[in-house]
């Protein structure tokens, strides 16, 4: 489990994991959004396929990842991820 309290600890947490998947041989990614739950006027819950490839287009990692999401402050903001 991944808890960030400030932008700066985002950054850096996915900036790992783009140089795992770089070094990993990743070289392209898609998503395909699967599902929207709205869960009231300001809130839901996404789905979303994730996929990445090599240079070669061959895939390396896919996954899917469901994310509740609430509008405020004029962005959208996640509170909690889960893969599955």
């Amino acid at each position: 489990m991944h808890v960030f309290t400030a932008k700066e600890e985002i950054r850096a947490f996915f900036q790992g994991v783009a140089d795992q998947y770089h070094e990993e041989g990743v070289r392209s990614g898609a998503y395909r959004i699967l599902s929207w739950q709205s869960l009231g006027e300001h809130k839901g819950v996404l789905t979303v396929e994730w996929a990445f490839f090599d240079a070669d287009d061959a895939p390396l990692r896919q996954w899917e990842q469901t994310y509740n999401l609430i509008l405020e402050e004029n962005a959208l903001r996640m509170y909690v991820s889960t893969f599955h």
